[in-house]
């Protein structure tokens, strides 16, 4: 596989916009910024307040301060998704040294590793076309990013960066291939999302 130039990778501005629900809150520059691309104060706040593994503010303030501090990191892994489309999933993990408390918090756990109070909470909401468990828990700080990018006319296009473990898409089957979903649909079954009450 070519190597990729994190330099040239294309970061649309609904890219950004879709990456908030990694972050707890944005920089008035950005926030800014978004509101002259279009987004809504009401829309950039619901993507921020979506369930979703969190980057640590001490790590980066918004996307494209993120996105820098991914052009300077080492790669860990690339792989070559299977999407059905030309995703490549490149995973960087970051110093305890430089970042002891993390660069964020991974909300996925595994059920198996769920107390039993925490297994007898799972409750199941709908998320996209899908449904996944969620139960009452403390996120865990990570050191651990992913960044998945889809290949377009032999550009690169950053589809979602998060911190925390690889997860794959929700699993849907109007939209992915049977392969796809298999992979989806097992990992969903065996994770859930903490949340805090």
């Amino acid at each position: 596989m070519k190597e990729i130039d994190l330099n040239k990778v294309i970061f649309t501005i609904e890219a950004q916009f879709h990456v908030l629900k990694h972050f707890n809150s944005i920089d008035k520059e950005f926030l800014d910024e978004l509101i002259i691309a279009g987004f809504s104060k009401s829309d950039i706040n619901s993507q921020l307040k979506i369930s979703s593994s969190k980057f640590n503010p001490s790590f980066c303030i918004n996307p494209i301060q993120l996105l820098s501090i991914i052009k300077r990191a080492n790669k860990r892994s690339e792989i070559q998704a299977n999407s059905g489309k030309k995703n490549i999933e490149l995973s960087f993990e970051f110093s305890k040294n430089d970042y002891p408390n993390g660069i964020g918090w991974d909300h996925l756990i595994r059920i198996i590793d769920l107390t039993e109070k925490q297994l007898i909470n799972i409750e199941k909401r709908k998320v996209q076309n899908t449904v996944i468990n969620f139960t009452e828990g403390k996120p865990i700080p990570t050191h651990e990013l992913n960044f998945v990018l889809e290949q377009k006319d032999s550009k690169h296009h950053i589809v979602t960066i998060y911190p925390g473990i690889y997860a794959p898409p929700f699993q849907d089957i109007t939209s992915q291939n049977n392969g796809l979903f298999q992979i989806s649909k097992v990992f969903w079954d065996e994770h859930v999302f903490v949340f805090i009450s």
